[in-house]
């Protein structure tokens, strides 16, 4: 059994969670080569090794997760739900949903992220970042449904303090319990942390319809630089919608 690793959108960051598979030992050479070009940021080459594993072995859902994450990071949307979809027609994955929903709302499919954060909170309560997920896109949707998105959240508060101080955190400056210098100086310089408080910071200037704000800290959320955050990528789309 050899190990493989999978690259999973989790929320803010990514992760590496690492498995054991009885996969095809060429297939899985193809992958674990994927991996490497996703890792050091050559996502054609990568695609072209989980394509390998795919073409070696259907089944390698892993592959086709994968390869849909590397997808997004090329702005090719459509087909990384298509991988997403397929993966999810065949097994059911929180990370997987997570990603899927990601993209949705990338492209402005928000009642389909909606649907899929809901998804995600229903196999994991504790799965806090989907509870932000929905808050956001409920956001488009209308405002009955951010207000009551806002409030479950809240109701999250104890559980949130308990499981993810940090999140907590951002919940306070959600509450106005503390403001947003405050927030920032609670990231104590941790770039994703950073990444978390700008987006947050410039989502609540954006539904107060301060733009000028909201620009700014989306601009400062895009100069961290994490690529691999989804934040990196939303926020990237509302400055396009910003100017």
């Amino acid at each position: 059994m050899e190990q493989k690793k999978i690259l999973i959108i989790f929320a803010i960051l990514m992760t590496f969670p690492i498995i054991l598979s009885a996969i095809d030992p060429q297939a899985t050479k193809h992958f674990n080569q994927g991996n490497f070009f996703y890792q050091e940021k050559y996502y054609e080459k990568a695609i072209e090794e989980y394509s390998k594993a795919i073409a070696i072995d259907r089944n390698d859902l892993d592959a086709f997760n994968n390869r849909g994450i590397t997808y997004y990071h090329l702005g090719l949307y459509d087909l990384a739900i298509k991988d997403f979809s397929f993966v999810l027609d065949n097994r059911s994955d929180i990370f997987t949903y997570q990603s899927r929903a990601i993209t949705y709302n990338t492209i402005g499919r928000y009642k389909k992220a909606h649907e899929d954060y809901r998804t995600v909170i229903q196999l994991n309560p504790d799965f806090f970042y989907s509870y932000f997920g929905l808050l956001y896109t409920s956001y488009y949707l209308s405002k009955k449904d951010f207000k009551k998105n806002y409030f479950y959240l809240l109701d999250q508060s104890s559980r949130i303090q308990e499981k993810n101080p940090w999140l907590y955190q951002i919940i306070r400056y959600l509450k106005k319990e503390i403001k947003y210098k405050e927030l920032i100086q609670l990231t104590n310089g941790e770039q994703s942390r950073l990444n978390d408080a700008y987006f947050t910071i410039g989502f609540n200037y954006l539904r107060k319809k301060r733009k000028r704000k909201a620009k700014y800290f989306f601009q400062q959320c895009r100069q961290i630089a994490l690529s691999d955050s989804p934040e990196y990528f939303l926020a990237k789309l509302e400055l396009e919608k910003l100017k």
